[in-house]
């Protein structure tokens, strides 16, 4: 909306102004040809392009106002949706698992039989079932004898 008013009066000061100085613009050979204006017609004019050039500041300065509003809100939307990518990609979780239970987080993990218990080992740190009271998986067939472990998901348990 802006726009078009300052595109408007642009155009009428230009006008106003051939009108102060007793031109006109030629519409059919594209060009300014000097007129003579009626004592009436001088006036209005003049008093229009008075009014015309105080009032165009004004509409410049909330030009200004509002451009720079909206080039802030811009940055301002686009420094949060940056902020928000940055928090997705960033890894909260495992760090704050790493601080309060790292033997919880994923990495290598070997089983190994010892006597009649099961034993999860991995590099740094040695895990027992007992560890994992609670969880969804159940141990089943810990034969010595076959050193055979099968593991099954237990549906029921995962809900709990």
């Amino acid at each position: 909306v802006l726009k078009g008013v300052l595109s408007y009066q642009t155009f009428a000061l230009r006008s106003l102004w051939n009108l102060f100085r007793g031109k006109r613009f030629n519409v059919l050979h594209r060009r300014t040809d000097s007129w003579h204006y009626e004592v009436d017609q001088l006036i209005l004019g003049t008093l229009l392009f008075t009014l015309f050039t105080f009032s165009l500041p004004t509409l410049l300065t909330y030009a200004l106002l509002f451009s720079l509003m909206r080039s802030g809100v811009v940055m301002t939307c686009g420094a949060m949706s940056i902020a928000t990518d940055l928090m997705n990609q960033f890894p909260l979780f495992p760090l704050l698992l790493r601080i309060k239970d790292p033997r919880r987080l994923p990495g290598t993990v070997y089983f190994r039989m010892m006597g009649d218990t099961l034993v999860l080992e991995a590099p740094d740190r040695l895990l027992k079932s007992s560890d994992f009271i609670g969880s969804s998986y159940d141990i089943l067939n810990c034969s010595t004898s076959t050193k055979k472990v099968s593991l099954m998901l237990d549906p029921l348990n995962t809900l709990l």
